[in-house]
């Protein structure tokens, strides 16, 4: 689901199964969108929501825990 974008950093998203193009997807699209477009080949993905609620789940607790780092590293507030 993440892919290296440079030694170190991952930015979120999956390779397309038709052509293998990397569509990334911020955390708040994979929570809350219902399909996807490859930009590559232009297939349209769509997410099986209740197969996959338990993953989903567990992406909005990293999203709330990025949320809260982000906060407390924000010194101005």
């Amino acid at each position: 689901m993440f892919a290296n974008q440079q030694k170190g950093n991952r930015r979120p998203g999956i390779p397309c199964p038709e052509c293998g193009f990397f569509i990334e997807m911020p955390l708040e699209d994979l929570l809350y969108k219902q399909e996807f477009k490859c930009p590559g080949c232009l297939l349209e993905l769509r997410m099986d929501r209740s197969s996959s609620q338990k993953a989903l789940e567990l992406l909005q607790q990293v999203k709330v825990a990025m949320d809260d780092v982000k906060k407390a590293s924000d010194f101005t507030r």
